[in-house]
Formats: structure tokens, C-alpha cells, sequence
């Protein structure tokens, strides 16, 4: 008996066969239809062990000493995988312990499964008696045979090839998040001789270099901005003074009558008072949470995703949503500025502006705090102070909730007080900061350029599209 098929006058993109063998316990088609062809692909699970990481403990907290155990969160590993370990954050021995079973260690690979989806690093120059455990929102991956190189395996996640199927699988919550079990049933292209692997993962670094090149200055320029706004602004960071004098405090019963309990918010010394402008409560200047009523049919539809945590902006608006499923999101307008309040992303610095909103409108994540310029103020410059890392990790102290969920209280906003400059000074530091973003962007895209061309090049190299010829180093 002959196959089944279709006339050919059916639109494929309309109805199509799977068949029984491919539905792996999916039966929504859109999966299936933008799902790519994985004949003869074989299972991460038959050469490699997937298991989470960790959140702190509830009670518990990053220690305010260096010790030798540090915290692996994904903010700490940038697209390209790379982490400074300088910048990790410490755990104590108590909390260690707690989590010793989630430790990661060289030669392992880390992929962020919560709120940023697939950013994969290869964990290796861990520093002399140091011991990594990993954050709740990654999965550890270990290889489990010496036929496969983990530079390789570390390039296959990234390959467009994969990266589609972990798009495909994620689960779309309020932050987006990608199962272990779907890690596990992703699917790649058989594994090549040890030889061949090493002439890809060296044709892969020759191009990549220049990349990594424009990528470093983009991010040597988008870390100049906190420095730039202080300096403007005449604000001085304080040093963390860490001293057991420091950390045993006293505090009057009226500074907590009616509000927190927690020791570090009242230990903090944060401030942004100015030595050049006056000061203003933050509400006094611009609306927060302000009341938004959507009188059109249909607008932008901006889930998590969709803010850049590296340049602070929405990357895309087209995506519409009708009015009539509004309900149990956040709306906004343009001109708004929309700022993550949970976490991992509000630590990833996830804030927006909205800009070209289809019909003026947006409709959000609940985690959204919103925020709305009055009249002679620029919400470019409010935004600017809020993507501070002085600031974020100063509303870190706010977090109320439960420990893997933890949000930013509103008291934080209500309390904080501004520099107060005039709105010329505003938006001349609004344009610098933009034009900065706008050097910077410029730089990650060749760079991102380059790296997709890369990519696919090797994606064709190892599915035997191109001759198994490396691809030449980028000039």
C-alpha cells in the first residue's frame, strides 16, 4: 500500500502529517510545524546528564565577606558565555553545605532555563580553591562519554539548529521557563570523530575572535554609562564598609514602627543625593503604577523576552494582542518606562522605554513596574537612574516574597528621592546615554553578525551541506 499524502493543492503550512513516532508528547501543531528536520539526530540524553542548580535558602543570603565558595547566577555569564568570576557573588560555608550536591565544576556546561531561555557557557578557569554553585535558574549539563568534545557540545547548543528547539520547548509563564526534561530531549546531529570536532571548534574560534572583539567594546561602552551619570550628577557611591562594627547596628523603634523588619535595609547607606541638584521624591516627578486605559482595539503585546537586559530596550513591538485577552497583564502606553520587578530580571537590569507601540498601547508581564513622565520631565533620564547597578542592587533589600520568586516591594519607589536637574540638563544626558546605546548597538550587531554567519556555517559543516570545509576567519 502506497504512503498517505495530500493534493497537492493542501497548503502545507495549513495541514501537514507528523508521524506517531514524532510527536515525543507534543500534539500542538505550531510546534510541529516549525519544528526542523532531526532525521537521524540522537537524544542529548543518550550522551549527556542534565540537573538544576539551587536558590539560596529562605533565611539565608550572599555573604558581605569573600570566602571561597562563590554563586553562579545568569547574569554573571554574558551571551558569548563568558564570566568574570571576580564579579561572582559569595556564599558562606553553612549555605555551601546546604547546596554542595548543586556545585558546578570545570568542563561542565551551564544553560539559563528561566527568564533569559538558552544562553549556554562552557565553565572552565575557575579560580584556584574556589567552588561554584549553580543558580536555581540554570541546568548543569555533564558529558557522559570521552567521545565528545565539550568545546563541541558547547557549540552544538549554540547552533541554530538547537537553539530553535529550545525555543520551541520553553513554557511561556510570566517568566519564561524551559523544563529539564525538554533539555533532556533535545536532539543533535550525530557526533563526528574527535578529529573532525576539534577542526570545527577551531574553525568556530577563528571567527568568532572578531566578534568577541566588537562585542568587548560594545560592552566597555554600555559599562562607561553608570559612571558618566554619576560624575554628571556629582554622586558618590560609598565604599561597603564590611567591618563586624559595621554590621552590629542599633536602630530606633521609630525608623521600623509601621515598616520593615530587615536588618540590611537599615543598615544600607544608599543614596543618590546629588552635589550638584536639588533632590525630589520620585513620585513628585513622575507617576508610578499610573492608571492606563486602553481605548483601542488591539496593541503591542511585550512579554519578558522581548526587553534586551544589555541595552535596556524593547527589541520588538510588532507582536499585537486583542483587547479582549488583556485581562491579567500589565498595560502601559508610549513613552513609558516599564521596569522588571522580579527576579532574575530585575538583576539582569530587563527596563524599558515603549516606543512604537502598535496603536500607542502595550500590554505586559504583571511583573512590570510602570513609569510615567509629568510634564517637564524626561523619562530617558528617570530610566538612566533606574538601570544604575548602584540602584538595582540597592532594591535587592526590597524583595519580599518567596526566595525563588522575589519581587521589588513598591515602598522602594515611593520612598526613593532623585536628583532633581532642569529638563535641559535631563535630556542632555538622555541624548548622551542614547547615543552611547546607540554605538553600542551598532557594535553588538556586526558582532551578532558575524557569529550567525558563523553558526550557520558550521551548522552546515557538521550536517554535511558544505563539504566539511571550515569556514574561513573573518577579515
Amino acid at each position: 500500500m502506497s504512503p498517505f499524502s495530500f493534493n497537492p493543492n493542501v497548503g502545507i503550512h495549513k495541514v501537514f502529517l507528523v508521524s506517531y513516532s514524532q510527536l515525543a508528547g507534543r500534539f500542538d501543531p505550531q510546534f510541529h510545524l516549525e519544528l526542523p528536520d532531526l532525521t537521524d539526530f540522537i537524544k542529548l540524553s543518550s550522551i549527556a546528564n542534565v540537573n538544576g542548580g539551587k536558590r539560596i535558602p529562605l533565611g539565608y543570603d550572599y555573604s558581605q565577606d569573600e570566602t571561597e565558595y562563590l554563586y553562579l547566577r545568569v547574569t554573571d555569564f554574558n551571551d558569548e558565555g563568558e564570566i568574570d568570576f571576580q564579579k561572582l557573588r559569595h556564599i558562606d560555608s553553612d549555605v555551601f553545605a546546604f547546596l554542595e550536591r548543586y556545585e558546578i565544576r570545570n568542563n561542565q556546561i551551564a544553560i539559563s532555563i528561566a527568564g533569559t531561555i538558552g544562553r549556554v557557557t562552557l565553565i572552565k578557569n575557575i579560580p584556584l580553591n574556589k567552588r561554584v554553585i549553580l543558580t536555581e535558574n540554570c541546568a548543569k549539563i555533564t558529558l557522559k562519554t570521552d567521545s565528545v568534545l565539550e568545546a563541541y557540545f558547547n557549540l552544538l547548543l549554540n547552533l541554530p539548529i538547537v537553539q530553535k528547539q529550545i525555543e520551541l520547548n520553553y513554557i511561556q509563564t510570566t517568566i519564561p521557563k524551559l523544563g529539564l526534561d525538554r533539555i533532556k530531549n533535545l536532539f543533535f546531529p550525530k557526533i563526528p570523530t574527535i578529529e573532525k570536532q576539534e577542526k570545527i571548534v577551531q574553525a568556530y574560534s577563528n571567527v568568532s575572535a572578531s566578534a568577541k572583539q566588537k562585542e568587548q567594546q560594545s560592552q566597555e561602552l554600555l559599562a562607561g554609562i553608570d559612571g558618566y551619570l554619576l560624575s554628571e550628577l556629582g554622586i558618590t557611591v560609598p565604599n561597603k564598609n564590611k567591618t563586624i562594627e559595621k554590621r552590629i547596628f542599633k536602630v530606633s523603634f521609630n525608623q521600623i514602627s509601621g515598616w520593615r523588619f530587615d536588618a540590611p535595609v537599615h543598615q544600607s547607606e544608599f543614596s543618590l543625593k546629588s552635589a550638584k541638584f536639588s533632590m525630589i521624591r520620585l513620585t513628585r516627578a513622575f507617576e508610578f503604577n499610573p492608571k492606563t486605559v486602553i481605548n483601542v482595539e488591539s496593541c503591542s503585546f511585550v512579554p519578558m523576552e522581548k526587553i534586551s537586559d544589555q541595552t535596556g530596550s524593547i527589541t520588538s513591538t510588532e507582536e499585537t494582542i486583542h483587547l479582549s485577552n488583556s485581562s491579567g497583564y500589565t498595560p502601559f502606553c508610549e513613552d513609558d518606562l516599564i521596569w522588571a520587578r522580579i527576579t532574575p530580571c530585575m538583576q539582569n537590569g530587563k527596563s524599558a522605554v515603549a516606543r512604537n507601540l502598535v496603536n500607542g498601547f502595550g500590554l505586559g508581564s504583571t511583573e512590570y513596574f510602570v513609569f510615567r513622565a509629568t510634564e517637564g520631565n524626561n523619562i530617558d533620564y528617570l530610566h538612566a537612574l533606574l538601570r544604575l547597578n548602584y540602584l538595582r542592587e540597592e532594591a535587592m533589600l526590597f524583595f519580599g516574597g518567596a526566595t525563588g520568586h522575589q519581587r521589588v516591594s513598591p515602598d522602594f519607589f515611593r520612598r526613593l528621592y532623585i536628583p532633581f536637574p532642569p529638563i535641559g540638563k535631563q535630556n542632555e544626558i538622555a541624548q548622551h546615554i542614547a547615543d552611547i546605546k546607540t554605538q553600542a548597538q551598532q557594535l553588538q550587531t556586526e558582532a551578532a553578525q558575524i557569529l550567525a554567519d558563523a553558526k550557520a556555517e558550521v551548522e552546515r559543516m557538521i550536517l554535511g551541506d558544505s563539504g566539511g570545509e571550515p569556514c574561513p576567519p573573518a577579515g
